[in-house]
């Protein structure tokens, strides 16, 4: 058995990755796509002269972090969910996506997705980092808005992490606010509105982490003005410290987790993410996750009427005129479906899955619903093409307007993540991917420390649980099973960067901080994915 580089794995994806959006589209075609002269450089601007027309629409994506996708049940014949009856209201107006999904389980990497339209393995932000940077060569859609198209681009985001100078994947923003919630969104949009110049575009994104961790209203923001003592509580604090009840506190009470980081330092993450990670999956305690939904559930509840009134504010001020305005999420959240808490790390559907409407003038309008996959990175080249501006060039994201026309059944939608030291607090170094259609969902786990891969297939569900492995724990796809042909082939787009570059011979070498290893795969390659023309 040859050798892979997993150092190389992610550079490997991104071609298959860029293969994959023509995969549902063209089959059956065997004429190459025309080539398409790029039409924007690396800051944004026009490399010929773009028709503009007469009219530009403005674009208003809100992304609500952490928001799951059953916080919009889009069941045929049933009424809007007492979750959220606002944003449930908007979908009835609006066009609703039933299979949206994030680039990957968490926020710098699907953020990144969706501000670029490349997945994480291609903007290359993929894994927990200090340094918060896109590289030169890649453009943002607000950049390609504000230098080619005159657009005032405008930025309201709680994300601190990807704020301060040169630290950022806000390119192409003209203004960036830190510490919004939904709770100042008035305030903040009114001096906004008031200043901007008149008539000019704007493309104005607004993250909210009003549902995220700690849950409910009151942790945002948290009002308290004493940090309890914390050192006080043996089961928080100490050698009897209960990792799962540190982990119920800091997702339950903002000054907890304040108090928790003043006493313990760093060392409070790398509990809590042990704990998410590993530790509840070994000892559940569905009592606990119990605890966590309802307190998230209240906050979700709290969160949909902060945003009835922002979209009202919006309204009022005439800023829904002319104007496609999105909301969706980066991610989910689960609790304990999969043996894990919180978010990241996984990719089962209660944490890439989300809701995603889009409302406004035709034809994202009349209450439609799509059940064919769309992703995240697809949501600006379908503004630019609503809006008859040049797409861009080299991107895995694509317009979904012919979804508006016709379902087009099988879609595969991509998602991935990177397991290290620094989102598990374990040593390893995993890569996981994900393609996800209508009908099935495919997850491959490659460890490049020991050279072991993992396959799972699962028939998605509209439920936040999606059925068990079709594989029944043997890492293989079972060979009596028969897929959609454009599932297979991005299945095999997929698993071929593992297994068949496992075979060519690249040298091992680990990209863990802890040193580096040189082991042989362990995985023979799979089965072929057997597949059919619906």
């Amino acid at each position: 058995m040859r050798r892979v580089n997993p150092r190389r794995l992610a550079a490997w994806l991104a071609p298959a990755l860029l293969v994959l959006p023509g995969l549902c589209g063209g089959c059956g075609d065997t004429d190459p796509p025309s080539p398409v002269r790029p039409a924007y450089d690396t800051s944004g601007r026009a490399l010929f002269r773009v028709e503009r027309p007469a009219t530009l629409p403005n674009l208003i994506v809100v992304v609500i972090d952490s928001l799951r996708h059953d916080a919009l049940p889009l069941e045929d014949g049933t009424e809007p969910d007492a979750r959220m009856p606002h944003l449930a209201s908007l979908a009835s107006r609006g066009v609703a996506f039933s299979n949206a999904v994030a680039a990957s389980p968490w926020t710098l990497p699907s953020m990144t997705s969706l501000l670029t339209g490349l997945q994480p393995s291609a903007h290359g932000l993929s894994a927990p980092q200090s340094r918060v940077r896109l590289v030169e060569a890649i453009t943002t859609w607000a950049e390609i808005l504000r230098g080619a198209y005159g657009y005032d681009t405008v930025a309201h985001t709680a994300g601190h992490w990807f704020q301060g100078s040169g630290e950022s994947i806000l390119q192409g923003f003209d203004r960036t606010h830190a510490d919004f919630s939904f709770l100042d969104a008035e305030s903040e949009l009114w001096r906004w509105s008031h200043y901007r110049t008149p008539g000019r575009p704007f493309f104005l994104l607004l993250h909210t982490y009003d549902v995220h961790d700690p849950y409910g209203e009151a942790n945002h923001p948290w009002r308290g003005e004493k940090l309890p003592d914390v050192t006080s509580d043996p089961s928080l604090f100490g050698p009897q410290a209960d990792p799962g009840e540190i982990f119920r506190q800091c997702f339950l009470d903002a000054g907890t987790v304040l108090a928790l980081r003043e006493a313990m330092g760093s060392a409070l993450v790398g509990v809590l993410h042990r704990y998410a990670h590993s530790g509840y999956a070994a000892a559940p305690r569905p009592e606990l996750a119990a605890d966590l939904a309802g307190a998230y559930w209240g906050g979700v509840h709290w969160t949909d009427g902060l945003l009835a009134r922002t979209t009202a504010f919006l309204g009022r001020e005439g800023l829904l005129e002319n104007t496609l305005l999105v909301v969706t999420s980066d991610h989910g959240e689960g609790f304990g479906e999969h043996g894990s808490l919180g978010h990241g790390r996984l990719l089962y559907d209660e944490l890439i899955q989300v809701p995603l409407v889009m409302a406004g003038p035709k034809p994202f309008a009349g209450g439609q619903r799509v059940t064919s996959g769309v992703g995240l990175v697809d949501i600006l080249p379908t503004f630019f093409d609503w809006a008859g501006l040049e797409p861009q060039t080299g991107i895995e994201g694509r317009s979904i307007l012919t979804l508006l026309e016709e379902d087009q059944g099988c879609r595969p939608v991509l998602s991935e993540e990177r397991l290290s030291f620094l989102n598990t607090g374990e040593p390893q170094d995993v890569i996981r991917l994900s393609a996800r259609t209508e009908h099935w969902k495919y997850v491959v786990t490659y460890d490049a420390e020991t050279g072991a891969a993992y396959e799972e297939v699962s028939a998605p569900l509209t439920a936040a649980d999606e059925a068990d492995d079709l594989g029944g724990g043997t890492g293989r796809l079972p060979p009596e099973l028969v897929f959609d042909d454009c599932f297979c082939e991005a299945v095999e787009a997929l698993r071929n960067r593992i297994w068949d570059d496992a075979a060519a011979g690249a040298e091992v070498a680990s990209q863990v901080p802890y040193g580096t290893t040189n082991r042989q795969p362990t995985t023979p390659p799979p089965t072929p994915c057997v597949g059919h023309v619906e």
